[in-house]
């Protein structure tokens, strides 16, 4: 028996091993009839969910370097797709764990498959996967003034069909619009109820852990701060004035925080490890590198928003003085960083300065709305529109209640997705249908001609095949959490009909329901980053042919 960290011995049937262990786990949480999780906690602050990204990331493998290597990529690639649509991390482990079967078997059995390189399925994978989003979208339905109930829809999907916290958000979206953004919060009360404030959201998060002062929420939340910008790269030459300033507010009993262009590794050094040893300090760091105008616009729209002036390093001369860094500072009532977004709440508004950006922002709207027929105009009227809403402050506190801090976390895992949910479809769309999406759409690629370009070789149909067979198998776990039918031929009937006719399957009502007017429905990029999520996880695994770990392996 050899002793090494190197492992290469059937390490395929490893992988599938350990993914297969990772799905079932998960995917007893899926769907409208799926089951709750007790997440225990060493300090007594139990979780009841059945939020399936909240599971995974709470799964820990022990004594198994591989199992827990695996584990970790496979939690990486969900957090992207929960950031982006707040749900289907399990169904794209399921998918996942179904279609590297698939592959393994094609691999062993399949004549043509045996003499294809790996990399080349990968791309072809890709470039299926390019096609059906596109389908996904091209299948989509915007939603507008005439449809707007629909969100409602959406919400109550990732809520387990809670129709009364659904309506929340609806009446909430309603007022902030569909530009707005919606702040979750668990609730002082037993009731749950939401607050409009002025808020300004900016899609940057904290350079390091290391400013977290809400450990339970991985948050840094600061009281009245001072918030100081800089356009350019923050280092070494501008520490001695910062730090001077730093101790002045601290001497006042304010925070600071900082949001730059970028750091420098130094910077960054300083005062991560000033926090350390003074937990106190109320210091952050953010890191928000514009590199296009629309973001610089954004940048100065900040400024005027927390009545602040940008540090202009790209044009500073001289070295900059602690004075003049402090009357460039900029207020508000509380600011909320996580990894990846920062909400500065209750700005010190300069209302001249807004009012006379928001008047730049209607002048240019106008200017480039009558160059309609030139031009693709609808990106940058998103980011106008984006940028008026922001400045206006169109946010809402959604506080989440319940009878024990158990249940107002367990609620607030499932508000977190519904509205994460409802912010995609409002930005991309939806489609109905649920996991068997994707299914039709395949199952329309391969047997309509318009679609002979894309599927016109046996390895492109047989991949779309078995595409279609993992989602098939999410869609069938969802089913079989249910508990509502007696037999593997009930299941396979039922699916079989959902994807020839033009119906859904409604778990809540138990009948078939028409696709134009099912209220199962959910954001067309769910779909997509599902798919997308599902390959990715099969991209980092099916090309592995050795581990190598950081401790001994015996093999």
């Amino acid at each position: 028996m050899s002793v090494t960290n190197v492992l290469y011995k059937n390490i395929d049937e490893l992988i599938k091993e350990s993914l297969n262990e990772i799905s079932t786990i998960v995917s007893r949480s899926l769907g409208y009839y799926g089951n709750t999780t007790i997440l225990e906690d060493k300090l007594g602050g139990h979780t009841i969910t059945k939020d399936g990204y909240t599971i995974l990331n709470r799964i820990k493998v022990i004594n198994d370097p591989l199992k827990s290597t695996l584990l970790d990529l496979v939690k990486n690639i969900s957090r992207d797709l929960v950031k982006e649509v707040g749900d289907g991390s399990t169904s794209s482990v399921v998918i996942a764990n179904s279609l590297y079967n698939e592959l393994l078997i094609l691999k062993q059995e399949n004549p043509i498959f045996k003499c294809l390189p790996n990399k080349i399925i990968l791309e072809k994978l890709e470039e299926l996967e390019k096609v059906i989003s596109e389908k996904i979208l091209q299948k989509s339905t915007k939603i507008n003034e005439s449809n707007f109930d629909k969100v409602k829809n959406i919400a109550k999907i990732s809520l387990n069909n809670d129709e009364k916290i659904a309506n929340i958000i609806l009446e909430i979206y309603e007022k902030i619009g569909k530009d707005g953004n919606i702040l979750i919060e668990k609730s002082p009360t037993n009731k749950t109820f939401y607050e409009l404030i002025q808020g300004y959201e900016l899609n940057r998060g904290y350079v390091s852990n290391k400013f977290i002062n809400q450990s339970n929420r991985k948050e840094c939340i600061i009281e009245s701060p001072y918030i100081l910008l800089s356009d350019d790269t923050l280092d070494n030459s501008d520490l001695a004035a910062i730090v001077d300033l730093l101790g002045k507010l601290y001497q006042e009993g304010r925070g600071l925080v900082i949001i730059s262009r970028a750091f420098s590794t130094e910077f960054i050094n300083c005062f991560t490890i000033n926090k350390s040893k003074n937990p106190n300090l109320e210091i952050a760091l953010v890191d928000y590198s514009f590199i296009t105008d629309n973001a610089k616009e954004k940048f100065e729209d900040l400024a005027a928003y927390i009545d602040g002036h940008v540090y202009e390093k790209s044009v500073q001369v001289e070295p900059i003085t602690q004075t003049e860094l402090y009357y460039k500072l900029g207020t508000c009532e509380k600011i909320k960083i996580s990894e990846n977004i920062t909400y500065i709440i209750g700005g010190n508004k300069n209302e001249e300065r807004v009012n006379a950006r928001l008047s730049n922002i209607d002048l240019y709207k106008a200017e480039i709305e009558k160059e309609v027929n030139k031009r693709n105009i609808e990106k940058e009227i998103i980011q106008l529109n984006n940028r008026y809403s922001l400045l206006t402050g169109r946010i809402a506190r959604l506080n989440v209640g319940g009878v024990t801090d158990i249940e107002k976390d367990t609620l607030k895992y499932l508000v977190e997705d519904a509205v994460y949910a409802c912010k995609s479809a409002l930005k991309y769309g939806y489609v109905s249908g649920g996991n068997l999406t994707i299914p039709k759409i395949i199952e329309d690629m391969l047997n309509y001609h318009e679609d002979s370009n894309v599927v016109d070789n046996e390895v492109d149909r047989t991949l779309l095949r078995s595409i279609q067979k993992a989602c098939i198998e999410a869609y069938k776990t969802m089913l079989n959490n249910s508990s509502l039918f007696s037999s593997e031929e009930d299941l396979n009937n039922l699916i079989e009909l959902n994807i020839s006719e033009d119906s859904i399957y409604n778990l809540k009502t138990l009948e078939f329901e028409n696709s134009d007017e099912t209220d199962v429905i959910n954001s067309c990029m769910t779909d997509i980053m599902i798919l997308r999520s599902s390959l990715s996880i099969i991209g980092l695994i099916v090309t592995s042919n050795q581990f190598i770990s950081n401790d001994i392996i015996r093999n």
